[in-house]
């Protein structure tokens, strides 16, 4: 359904313009744990929580219109009260993933989630439309703050420190104003679409942005959680030892989102026409596209986290600039009514873009990390051409068993070839030599 995409679509929209990153500067700051420090980031985003709602209230009748759908203005108006609810997160998880302890993190994510998917078929049944949405994304919101109460180990308070406030406010300008951009790529060329293509090529293109971002925007999530605490815990910035842990995570991260692609590649045709039904068969080359874009984007996490762990969120900004430079060729291809695919490359170029800045600006932080980050990066891009030179003899539309089987054949490639990288090579021995088996 184009409004329960549209609902989606706004929602994130309004959560990632008014991102500062009160959670992440919690891992990163030496006094993290001051219990001053975890009310102040309450406080910010209480209040973050509150004006996300009323935005998202007031501005509903121009986002119903940009979407085509002035009917569903009340359902706009709905939608402000999941920030309002998130407004009161328990960031204790956020202290825990300090001491490299992601568990009540990962549990809080999962209970949330599952909650979502548990609510939005009966939703679906009891409504019969879009609506649904907004019960799942409700629900979602009250597990999610629920549970991080429940495993949180200290008090919920708040505090309107100044001097605190001023420290998050200077770190997280730059993520705020890096969301900008952001949206006007993610979001901009939907629009493009809607307005110059229609709104038949508008769902067709949203269900394949959709169906890519879900599983991306996991990875992303899941990834900062993990490199962030990892980097940042170092006290020497230009040990070796930092290189060698941030070669390790650009190789995981390469190989992840190798795998990411070859699987939509090969089976986000018919991944689409699961979740969205068989009217979005057929879109195979536009997913393979799309999801190559979010390949691309999965590889800057080590460098952005590389950049939160030593406070230098300005990157992160500029980075958002280049990304949206390839939007003017969006707005060309649209105009004349370009294949879709060829709209989602203009995106696979402003993130490759992005790469490079932030693998130049990565070596201004830690020496020979621009090295790394392109050689590894380079692993994607020979799955890339070896599976487009597979297409080519493949038949237009292959069966089930010969793309699942290709999709088998590529994971089990893609792992081969992880044995070519060092650290992950050097990393394996190691767990095989402390491995109880061994001992």
């Amino acid at each position: 359904n184009v409004v329960a995409a549209a609902l989606t679509i706004t929602l994130q929209m309004m959560e990632m313009l008014s991102d500062i990153a009160a959670d992440r500067m919690l891992v990163q700051a030496e006094d993290g744990d001051d219990p001053a420090l975890l009310a102040t980031a309450h406080s910010i985003m209480l209040m973050r929580g509150v004006a996300l709602a009323a935005l998202l209230w007031v501005t509903a009748p121009f986002a119903a219109g940009l979407f085509a759908a002035p009917h569903a203005t009340a359902a706009f108006q709905a939608l402000a009260v999941v920030p309002l609810i998130k407004g009161f997160l328990h960031l204790d998880w956020r202290r825990a993933q300090r001491r490299l302890d992601n568990g009540p993190g990962v549990l809080i994510e999962i209970a949330s989630q599952a909650a979502a998917l548990l609510v939005i078929w009966p939703a679906v049944l009891w409504t019969g439309s879009y609506t649904a949405t907004l019960w799942s994304a409700a629900a979602q919101a009250l597990i999610l703050v629920a549970a991080s109460h429940t495993l949180a180990t200290t008090p919920w308070r708040f505090s309107n420190d100044r001097a605190r406030l001023k420290r998050f406010a200077r770190f997280g300008w730059p993520v705020l104003l890096s969301a900008i951009p952001l949206i006007a790529v993610f979001q901009g060329d939907r629009v493009l679409v809607a307005q110059y293509v229609g709104l038949e090529a508008f769902a067709a293109y949203t269900a394949a942005f959709m169906i890519t971002m879900v599983p991306a925007t996991l990875l992303t999530r899941v990834g900062q959680s993990l490199m962030l605490p990892l980097l940042a815990g170092d006290t020497d910035r230009l040990a070796p030892a930092r290189l060698e842990r941030f070669t390790l995570l650009c190789e995981v991260t390469a190989v992840a989102a190798a795998v990411y692609w070859i699987g939509f590649s090969l089976l986000g045709d018919r991944l689409v026409v699961l979740a969205f039904g068989a009217n979005y068969a057929g879109q195979g080359l536009i997913i393979a596209t799309v999801a190559l874009m979010w390949a691309v984007r999965l590889l800057q996490m080590p460098v952005q986290a590389l950049c939160l762990a030593d406070a230098q969120t300005k990157p992160l900004l500029m980075a958002g600039i280049v990304r949206a430079s390839a939007l003017g060729l969006a707005w060309i291809a649209a105009i004349y009514a370009a294949p879709l695919a060829i709209l989602a490359a203009c995106g696979v170029a402003g993130e490759l873009l992005s790469l490079l800045y932030l693998a130049h600006r990565a070596k201004r932080l830690l020496p020979d990390a621009d090295r790394v980050v392109l050689t590894r990066s380079a692993f994607l891009a020979v799955a890339a051409v070896g599976l487009c030179g597979l297409a080519l003899l493949l038949p237009p539309v292959p069966s089930l068993a010969l793309s699942l089987a290709l999709a088998s054949c590529g994971l089990a490639l893609t792992v081969a070839g992880a044995a070519a990288m060092p650290a992950l090579r050097a990393r394996v021995r190691q767990l095989r030599r402390t491995s109880p088996a061994t001992a």
